[in-house]
């Protein structure tokens, strides 16, 4: 597979000219290999054999590919380096990809339709997720419209540290308009009393300013932002007062009894989220609904967890059972049906 690349590398034997970003970099592939392990150029290319090559005016094309030039395609949407990753993917079946391009890469891949590719880049961001850089997966999710699971993962970890989540999202904010900002809100698990840091965080990267800074932060254009939906938050939230405080007036837009649909009811919450007193509740809220039980007084206790030790389903659980059956307060009887319905008996 090695020696694929180095194929990929060489543009004497190159018959596809694929032309990235907004200044339409060349870089030259081949299209064996495009076609036979990827869908999507598998059809782009289909119909390209008996039509004439058009190469734009303004592209420097290589002498030694001219003659062999099969197909121009476009891809604006993405850079050179992620075009390069994406191609080594496809010519060798494996990359390496740093946590700072797997977000880029998924987007591309997604567009190419190279499903594989695109759940590598979603896993391995995932497992290097922290709550500075959580936002981002959160807006790729978005965009790539995946499960509600992985947005709410995501939003679980930005809860657990708000404003670091808010600091390193700020490029993500920037990109956010009031509906998708509102839908962060409503999310069941996200504090009231946090609205106001978060719509301030909101403001100021729309206007390129950190979170943590206040030199140049236009706070009458920040009201003017916020003004949409500042009716999200209470009149006791301190960041709102702050803005109030120097000259922004909400009228009576500002409410103490606030009631908003929430969404993110997910049955199934990754165990890295559950460690703090907020998010712990929340599990327990949503696990209270989903089996009809009392929320505990007592400290869950995370037995396994999935990514470390890979038990199959029915395996999970039977030793959730033999944990549960230790337990002086269960019943054998009792643990047996517990068991039977967590397998959907």
């Amino acid at each position: 597979m090695a020696s694929n690349n180095s194929i990929r590398l060489d543009k004497t034997f190159a018959d596809v000219l694929l032309l990235v970003g907004v200044n339409k970099t060349p870089i030259y592939a081949h299209a064996n290999f495009l076609s036979q392990n990827c869908e999507y150029y598998r059809t782009a290319l289909a119909d390209r054999w008996t039509e004439p090559v058009r190469v734009p005016e303004d592209i420097a094309v290589d002498p030694r590919v001219r003659r062999n030039l099969r197909a121009v395609l476009s891809h604006p949407e993405a850079d050179e380096t992620t075009a390069n990753l994406v191609l080594m993917f496809i010519y060798t079946g494996f990359v390496s990809i740093s946590t700072d391009l797997l977000l880029p890469v998924a987007v591309f891949a997604d567009s190419i339709l190279l499903v594989d590719l695109k759940k590598y880049c979603l896993a391995g961001y995932y497992q290097d997720m922290y709550p500075y850089n959580c936002l981002a997966f959160y807006a790729t999710c978005i965009k790539l419209q995946e499960s509600e699971y992985l947005k709410i993962a995501a939003l679980m970890l930005a809860l657990q540290n708000l404003p670091d989540a808010i600091q390193g999202g700020k490029s993500v904010f920037r990109g956010l308009d009031v509906e998708q900002l509102s839908h962060i809100i409503r999310f069941y698990a996200f504090p009231r009393v946090e609205v106001g840091r978060l719509l301030v965080g909101w403001a100021k990267a729309l206007q390129g300013i950190d979170s943590t800074d206040d030199t140049g932060f236009d706070v009458r254009q920040a009201c003017e932002d916020i003004k949409p939906i500042v009716y999200l938050c209470t009149t006791e939230d301190l960041f709102i007062s702050a803005l109030t405080s120097n000259g922004c007036f909400w009228e009576s837009r500002v409410s103490d009894n606030v009631k908003f649909d929430t969404w993110g009811e997910a049955t199934i919450l990754d165990s890295r989220v559950l460690m703090c007193p907020i998010e712990r509740y929340a599990f327990w809220k949503q696990f209270s609904r989903q089996f009809q039980m009392m929320v505990p007084d007592t400290t869950p206790i995370l037995l396994y967890r999935a990514t470390e030790h890979n038990f199959s389903e029915i395996e999970f659980h039977k030793r959730c059972l033999v944990h549960a059956c230790l337990d002086q307060n269960y019943s054998w009887e009792g643990c047996w049906r517990f068991y039977q319905f967590g397998m959907g008996g």
